[in-house]
């Protein structure tokens, strides 16, 4: 459970470096660029709490 929350958070932290490469590059609109912000936000609160009951 530790290694999954760890990956949602290190997957949060690299979607949104990833969504400013497809803005810049034209490839996404701004609707979809917030709409993955949102989920970069989800995965990375969604792994700290995962990996905050992997150590309890």
């Amino acid at each position: 459970m530790y290694a999954v929350g760890r990956f949602l958070q290190i997957a949060g932290l690299s979607l949104p470096i990833l969504a400013i490469f497809m803005q810049i590059t034209d490839q996404v609109s701004v609707g979809k660029m917030l709409v993955m912000a949102v989920a970069a936000i989800s995965m990375f609160y969604i792994g700290r709490i995962l990996e905050g009951y992997a150590h309890s």
